[in-house]
C-alpha cells in the first residue's frame, strides 16, 4: 500500500535537528525509513541548507583534500552487521516491527486489554510530556469518538485503520489535534500502531465520557 499521510515539513526539519522527543523522533524515523516521498523532501531540504553553508564557508586547500582522499582509499571497507528486526507479540500474533523502532522495545510494557478488543502496552522512556505505547486494535472494532487533550501521533505498522477522514494503512502517519474529533475502526483486518500523546484523549461520546477521568489518571 502507498504511504499518503506524511507528517509536516516543520516537524521533518525538527527531527532531523535533534529537537524532538524520543518517541516522536522514532515514529518520525519508521515513517521516513518506508517513505521516499518524505526522503525526498528531507534530502531538498538538506542540499538547500549545505548550499547555504558552502557559500559561508572557507575554501579547502587542494593538498588537504588529496590527503583525506588517500586516507579514505586505504581504509578497509566496513562489514555489514547482520540485521535482525524487532518484533512484537499480542493476541497470538507477532508482527515484525520498523529498524528505527527496534531501540524502544525492551521499554515496553505489559500488553493490556482496553475494552474486548483493544491491547494497549506502554513505553518506559522516561518522558513525562508524552506518552509513547503500542496499540492493537483486532478486526471489525470500533474505538469509541473521542477528541484530544493534546497531541496524538499515530504511526500504522500492520494494517490499516480508517476513521471520518479516510482510510490509513501501513507506514502513514496521522497527527491529531484538539480541534479534531474522530472515531477509528479497523475492518476486515487487525491494525497495529505506535501511538504518542502529549495529553489524554477525551471521549465524547455518552458512554465514553465516564471513562475520562480514568484516562486522566492513568496517562
Amino acid at each position: 500500500m502507498k504511504i499518503k499521510h506524511h507528517p509536516a515539513q516543520a516537524l521533518l526539519v525538527a527531527h532531523q535537528a535533534g529537537d524532538l522527543p524520543l518517541a516522536t523522533s522514532a515514529a518520525l524515523a519508521a515513517h521516513l525509513a518506508g517513505c521516499s516521498y518524505c526522503q525526498a523532501v528531507l534530502a531538498e531540504l538538506e542540499e538547500e541548507a549545505a548550499g547555504a553553508f558552502e557559500a559561508q564557508s572557507l575554501p579547502v586547500r587542494q593538498d588537504d583534500f588529496d590527503a583525506l582522499l588517500a586516507r579514505l582509499d586505504q581504509a578497509p571497507p566496513a562489514q555489514p552487521a547482520p540485521i535482525t528486526l524487532p518484533s512484537l507479540s499480542v493476541n497470538g500474533e507477532s508482527f515484525v516491527l520498523p529498524k528505527a523502532l527496534g531501540g524502544l522495545v525492551a521499554s515496553v510494557g505489559s500488553w493490556r486489554r482496553l475494552g474486548s478488543k483493544v491491547w494497549s502496552a506502554d513505553l518506559d522512556l522516561g518522558d513525562k510530556k508524552a506518552k509513547a505505547s503500542f496499540l492493537y486494535v483486532d478486526s471489525h472494532t470500533r474505538i469509541p469518538k473521542h477528541t484530544h487533550g493534546g497531541e496524538e501521533i499515530t504511526l500504522v505498522l500492520s494494517g490499516s485503520l480508517a476513521d471520518e477522514g479516510g482510510r490509513y494503512g501501513e507506514g502513514d502517519f496521522l497527527l491529531k489535534t484538539p480541534a479534531d474529533e474522530h472515531q477509528p475502526y479497523t475492518q476486515d483486518s487487525p491494525c497495529l500502531c505506535f501511538t504518542v500523546l502529549s495529553a489524554p484523549l477525551v471521549f465524547t461520546g455518552p458512554l465514553g465520557r465516564l471513562a475520562n477521568p480514568l484516562l486522566r489518571l492513568f496517562f
